[in-house]
């Protein structure tokens, strides 16, 4: 195998991630660093060795463990790449290898040099001196092999789960961890086993989720609407100024008090309002809350925004078996769910 390909391959690869290349030593081995200091060496075998005296941080444990994965599969196709023999196919231009064909599939791959390499699967045309219907992917050759293996029937594709499914199934594990309540030791490992393979097949999928859930924690807790308007029937007939513009005030909670304020000033220059509230970030039953107190409602979105991941879970079992009608009944039962930890403090402080 060509070694300077092949490092120059790593090297590409290593980029997103931060991992400075030191260069080739002596000893033949490509050496990189994180950080300022040594991470691992890889071979012209790829064989990783690692520098286990400067891996004091897990992320640095993480990276070695990539450095791994990477240094694998990158020498698995660069070494097939120079295998394997030229594509001839009519009108296709040169430069692709033939890597792998089944039935009337082909899997080829083109070295484009600085930029990686360029791998699709092909259907060969009728006659078989041409090829058709091409699925491209760049640098990805975990990918192109799934490809290949579901598009030549070596794999049923329906027992594959694609990206957006795993997603799906990963969030799904994930807040039954958190949420649901008395899980066995057992249960728990089996959640966190799955969680980790999908986190191994699925990695894109997996960092979209956590991108996802992130900007799900930065919302608000409610949303207040104060509508000025009447009923009419069944229906809420919202009043307009003279501008055509609908009146209606939204308020978001938590709130600063000057906010609060606006929100009563709207409602005191109105005979009738009337007010919907919407649970953002978490999904807890507030729809018919008459919204009156609007500082008792405040007080709870500042409690739950503060809540962990358990007790959020607690106050969730808690909302199951009341029908909430007034402000200070949430605020009650998050006081409640907050308790232990208040006691706590209180004892701390004291």
């Amino acid at each position: 195998m060509n070694s300077d390909r092949y490092f120059q391959e790593i090297c590409r690869r290593v980029k997103p991630y931060n991992i400075t290349t030191e260069g080739l030593k002596e000893n033949g081995s490509m050496y990189f660093s994180y950080s300022g200091e040594p991470l691992c060496r890889v071979a012209s075998d790829g064989v990783t060795y690692h520098f286990s005296e400067h891996l004091d941080t897990e992320e640095k444990k993480e990276l070695c463990s990539l450095m791994a994965e990477i240094s694998e599969e990158t020498r698995a196709y660069v070494l097939a790449m120079e295998n394997a023999p030229s594509l001839k196919a009519v009108d296709l231009r040169d430069g692709y290898k033939l890597l792998c064909e089944n039935g009337n599939i082909v899997l080829a791959g083109k070295d484009m040099g600085e930029s990686g390499y360029e791998f699709v699967t092909w259907q060969y045309t009728y006659d078989r001196k041409g090829v058709t219907l091409g699925h491209y992917y760049y640098n990805d050759y975990v990918g192109v092999k799934e490809d290949f293996a579901v598009r030549s029937d070596l794999i049923n594709e329906h027992k594959l789960f694609k990206d957006k499914e795993l997603q799906a199934i990963y969030r799904t594990l994930d807040q039954g961890q958190k949420y649901i309540p008395y899980l066995t030791f057992d249960q728990e490992q089996e959640i966190l086993a799955l969680k980790s393979r999908i986190e191994r097949i699925a990695p894109k999928a997996v960092e979209i989720f956590k991108e996802e859930q992130a900007a799900h924690l930065e919302k608000p807790i409610f949303l207040v609407r104060i509508m000025a308007g009447d009923i009419e029937g069944d229906l809420l007939k919202v009043h307009k100024d003279s501008e055509s513009n609908l009146l209606l005030h939204e308020l978001m909670l938590p709130a600063p008090t000057e906010e609060l304020q606006a929100a009563y000033d709207f409602g005191a220059k109105n005979e009738t309002c009337y007010q919907t509230i919407k649970g953002i970030r978490y999904p807890i039953p507030v729809g018919d809350m008459a919204a009156a107190d609007l500082n008792s409602l405040n007080e709870s979105a500042k409690m739950i925004d503060r809540m962990s991941e358990m007790e959020i879970a607690d106050l969730w079992i808690s909302l199951r078996t009341h029908s909430l009608e007034y402000e200070y009944e949430l605020k009650e039962i998050c006081e409640e769910v907050l308790r232990p930890i208040t006691i706590m403090q209180n004892n701390l402080t004291m």
